[in-house]
């Protein structure tokens, strides 16, 4: 869109944005659960390992496609504040 609009000496501005996107939105109850591996580095820092969630969702169909079901796998770095 961008482009075309340069080719014909337009500039391209945000009410032209509503030619090309649709807001949606739906709310519903999830449940969430998960498990994941910490290895500890120190007393404030650890590495994780990986971690393992499932999410579950009761709403309506958003634009004909389910977001019902979700996994999802992560790893990264713990920092913990506080007491250790």
């Amino acid at each position: 869109m961008k482009a075309e609009a340069a080719l014909q000496g337009k500039t391209f501005g945000f009410a032209d944005q509503t030619k090309y996107i649709q807001l949606s939105e739906i709310s519903g109850s999830a449940v969430s659960f998960g498990a994941g591996v910490d290895l500890k580095l120190r007393s404030a820092l650890a590495l994780r390992v990986g971690e393992l969630d499932y999410l579950h969702s009761w709403h309506a169909k958003l634009s004909g496609v389910s977001y019902a079901d979700a996994l999802q796998f992560t790893s990264g770095l713990v920092l913990r504040f506080g007491t250790w």
